[in-house]
């Protein structure tokens, strides 16, 4: 393996690019300026890849805050985190 890129959905990546800019070293790779709900920034920070997507609820592309997690147990007792999607699983 010669990389790896975080990818984060958030409400709006436009703004969150914005805050990682003030907060930390960020060099941008890619950033789309298009109506909220379709934007997406790609940028790496101290060596690794992040993509930010906007966050959309009618294609299901939905925050953490919008649709919660739920910490499960596997049969090898491994906490995992899976959506919990109710109806549309």
């Amino acid at each position: 393996m010669t990389g790896m890129e975080v990818g984060m959905i958030v409400k709006d990546s436009l703004k969150a690019l914005e805050l990682y800019e003030k907060i930390f070293e960020v060099q941008r790779i890619e950033v789309t300026s298009f109506a909220l709900g379709i934007n997406e920034a790609v940028f790496v920070m101290y060596g690794g890849r992040f993509h930010l997507l906007d966050a959309d609820p009618k294609y299901t592309i939905v925050t953490v805050k919008t649709h919660p997690l739920r910490i499960r147990k596997t049969k090898f007792r491994t906490p995992i985190s899976l959506w919990d999607c109710k109806a549309q699983c």
